[in-house]
């Protein structure tokens, strides 16, 4: 196996220290890749290109929470740039049962 250091070059992507690993290395090298896991993603490369990450779990988790964020603001802003008309307070409350 590949010692640490000779088969992983740091990649700065987005301000986030990845481990860059080719993919015939990975195959040699997979546990201690995710055992570095700790320490940041691991980028997977063929031919110098990026092709796969692999993240920790709490790392993916994080990226889903910020990903469904992003949608949810996203689909904030879509329905307040829609200038249609607008719905009395006290109709609202009728239609719900409230009033």
């Amino acid at each position: 196996m590949p010692s640490r250091v000779s088969y992983k070059k740091p990649v700065n992507m987005y301000n986030l220290a990845m481990t860059e690993l080719s993919i015939s290395n990975a195959r040699e090298g997979l546990a201690a890749a995710i055992n570095d896991l700790d320490t940041g993603p691991v980028t997977i490369s063929r031919h110098g290109k990026p092709v796969a990450v692999l993240l920790s779990p709490s790392s993916y988790e994080k990226f889903l929470e910020v990903m469904a964020d992003a949608q949810d603001i996203a689909a904030y802003d879509a329905a307040r740039s829609d200038l249609g008309p607008l719905i009395p307070w006290e109709a609202v409350k009728k239609d719900l049962g409230l009033a």
